[in-house]
């Protein structure tokens, strides 16, 4: 994104709906430079890549509020008028000065794999020696063996794979 020493572009947009927001940070994301957006939204809940809707305790219409799905976060998010809301557009993969080791599970269905790609080709581009590692059988949570998505294989592999990380860097 923005060349080294370049200033942070921060802005006011004032009462902003959420998805009109979540799109100027798309466009904004494909952009060269690093942002700053601070806005405050009319009453919307948001339903992150984990929501589950039962957590919605009341009609949001009975409340003059909006509906809205989102690409990222959790589970469901309230914002409304007087809060304020900070979204920062930054590019930091290419920029780390230490290095970072990260495993992510292919069957992931929360982290689209586009965003892993483009997460390893920018840290190609500096020279922190970081890594992501991908398992394509793996699932959300997939080294946890306390969980039904635990894949054995992968899981020895990523430790070994943090082991060996961390003796080189540490």
């Amino acid at each position: 994104m923005s060349a080294a020493g370049e200033a942070l572009r921060v802005r006011w947009l004032g009462q902003v709906r959420y998805r009109d927001a979540l799109a100027l940070q798309h466009a904004l994301f494909a952009s060269s430079h690093d942002h700053l957006l601070l806005l405050e939204h009319p009453h919307v809940f948001t339903l992150g890549a984990r929501a589950d809707l039962t957590h919605v305790l009341v009609d949001p219409a009975s409340v003059g509020a909006d509906l809205v799905e989102a690409d990222r976060g959790g589970d469901v998010t309230y914002h409304g008028p007087g809060q304020l809301v900070g979204y920062p557009i930054l590019d930091v993969a290419g920029k780390l000065k230490t290095p970072v080791i990260g495993f992510y599970a292919g069957k992931d269905g929360h982290i689209p794999v586009s965003h892993v790609e483009l997460l390893k080709k920018e840290l190609a581009t500096g020279k922190s020696g970081s890594e992501v590692n991908v398992y394509a059988d793996g699932d959300h949570g997939f080294n946890a063996d306390y969980r039904p998505m635990y894949n054995k294989a992968a899981a020895e592999d990523a430790w070994k794979k943090m082991i060996a990380w961390f003796k080189l860097n540490l």
